[in-house]
């Protein structure tokens, strides 16, 4: 009987647990996508994702070099690997 009800609390905790983390990812998700709203209204997604400048004190984000080494380290990473 004790360990029946050990089992039911510990099986409890983990659900909530699961369901804290949940939230909190959903938050951390919704902040960031919250926050990259204006950026994307004002320089556009296409744009954002495939220019080549990064110079935030000039209002220029482009992420396609960074897509690009970050692929070009992971490939290499494979192949070392």
């Amino acid at each position: 009987m004790i360990n029946r009800t050990r089992e039911i609390l510990i099986e409890k905790g983990l659900f909530i647990t699961a369901i804290f983390s949940i939230i909190i990812i959903l938050l951390i998700v919704l902040f960031i996508f919250r926050e990259a709203v204006p950026i994307f209204q004002d320089y556009g997604f296409i744009h954002f994702i495939f220019g080549w400048e990064w110079a935030p004190s000039e209002g220029e984000y482009g992420v396609f070099t960074m897509i690009v080494g970050s692929l070009c380290i992971t490939f290499l990473s494979l192949a070392i690997a």
